[in-house]
């Protein structure tokens, strides 16, 4: 019957994580004599108490919990999947619409762009064409937006598809966050469907590695959405991968594992976590700088940390940096010696001719102890280059 096809299929709807970030779309906001602020919605995922701070997004105002109420009653906690009325302090109504997210300070933020999955209902008239302007809802938020098309010249009645949304104004979204589209003139709903990716960045039409990357997100295999994200970046941090994907901290280090054991994935010693593939990449990028410097240098030690830094991995923080160094060398491909990178073992072995030019350095300054050349006399002394004298010098002072 109706009533046990109904229990069926409550069965089968996946529950919401109590222990994933918190976040909660407003759909009303107003105020009360003696309270101040109040917004009602549903929370989608974590919980929160009385007390915590939350951030609004997308305008990324602070606000505090000042009291919680559930189905009409107070109380010290609420929890994913309960409808609840929240006092906040610190802000006014001015300053909070619907539509607008409250959330976990720090793991959610607000985009223009969201790669999702588009499904057109079949009784249209006519196909969705490339970059057609609709009418997006997402949670209680409108806004208008234009589909980008990621693998077909249009999108036909009944059909679905890989798509991008580009919107008009920001929002917040998260993999599975469900939407409906609705035709611009006249407003009739004409689809919908879920979202792959709520911070994705701005594609082009049939790309491949897009697509197939669309694809395994869909998947919803976390595992595959952890190396998905590792991708991205040459070193992530947990922090960053849970602030990517929106994993629990326990699946991450859980998945993360799986990817070491499968040898996809490297830890370094400050905890963050590469690919196989970019450490392998990297290590190439590394020697072939030294091999390059080298050639240009024979009497050089190697490179400094700071410039393999500039060259290679600007963006990280020196923490991460000099981990990735330290596995290197583990691996015995590079020594680090102070701030000085060379490969493993590297001495200095000067050719005939740098010798004898270093010992013509070494007696004309023994010699003229009490008045020593300056270091600009000695290009014409020795009828060498500048950029020469240098190597040499820096050489001497290494040596002592």
């Amino acid at each position: 019957d109706l009533k046990s096809l109904l229990e069926k299929m409550a069965e089968e709807v996946p529950s919401r994580r109590e222990d994933a970030p918190f976040r909660m779309p407003v759909d009303r906001v107003f105020s009360v004599a003696g309270f101040g602020t109040v917004i009602t919605g549903t929370l989608l995922s974590g919980s929160i108490e009385t007390g915590d701070k939350v951030e609004i997004l997308p305008s990324r105002t602070m606000a505090r919990i000042r009291q919680i109420q559930v189905f009409g009653s107070t109380q010290d906690e609420a929890v994913a999947g309960q409808r609840v009325a929240l006092n906040l302090a610190g802000i006014e109504k001015a300053y909070i619409e619907r539509g607008d997210v409250i959330a976990q300070p720090g793991f959610f933020m607000s985009t223009r762009l969201l790669d999702a999955r588009l499904n057109l209902l079949p009784h249209l008239k006519k196909p969705l064409v490339n970059l057609a302007p609709v009418h997006f809802y997402l949670g209680a938020k409108r806004v208008v937006a234009k589909i980008l098309l990621l693998e077909k010249e249009e999108l036909k009645p009944g059909e679905s598809a890989l798509v991008q949304c580009r919107l008009d104004k920001p929002v917040v979204a998260h993999f599975g966050d469900r939407f409906i589209i609705r035709s611009y003139s006249p407003m009739t709903t004409i689809g919908g469907g879920f979202i792959l990716d709520g911070q994705p960045l701005r594609h082009k039409r049939f790309r491949e590695d897009v697509i197939e990357g669309l694809k395994i997100l869909e998947e919803g295999d976390p595992a595959k959405l952890i190396y998905q994200k590792l991708q991205e970046n040459s070193i992530s941090s947990p922090g960053d991968i849970q602030l990517k994907t929106k994993l629990p901290e326990d699946i991450i280090r859980k998945k993360s594992k799986e990817l070491i054991n499968q040898e996809k994935a490297v830890e370094l010693s400050s905890g963050s976590l590469m690919t196989r593939e970019a450490l392998d990449n990297l290590t190439s990028k590394v020697k072939d700088l030294l091999k390059e410097h080298y050639q240009k240098n024979n009497l050089s030690l190697g490179l400094t940390k700071a410039r393999l830094k500039s060259h290679l991995l600007p963006d990280i923080s020196q923490k991460d940096f000099d981990s990735f160094l330290e596995h290197l060398e583990d691996k015995q491909e590079i020594s680090v010696r102070e701030e000085i990178v060379s490969f493993y073992g590297y001495e200095i072995t000067p050719t005939a001719e740098e010798s004898k030019a270093l010992k013509d350095i070494e007696d004309l300054y023994l010699s003229r102890e009490f008045s020593p050349p300056q270091k600009k006399e000695l290009p014409e002394i020795l009828k060498v280059k500048p950029q020469v004298v240098d190597n040499y010098i820096n050489y001497l002072l290494e040596k002592g």
